[in-house]
């Protein structure tokens, strides 16, 4: 998978939130769906989805 860009983060409760984002290809846009999700306490990442992808807009 290539590095996701548009990604939004948060912080809460000693986790951190990396929520959606995708990527531009020569013909169309992908964006995810992906929740990544550390836990700053047990140094564990763990994931989860969002309900659809999203993503910020996205640099062409």
């Amino acid at each position: 998978m290539p590095a996701r860009s548009g990604i939004k983060a948060v912080a809460n409760g000693g986790k951190a939130y990396f929520a959606g984002g995708g990527f531009i290809t020569v013909w169309n846009q992908v964006m995810y769906k992906n929740v990544d999700i550390y836990n700053s306490a047990t140094n564990v990442w763990s994931t989860a989805n969002l309900s659809q992808a999203r993503s910020v807009e996205l640099p062409r």
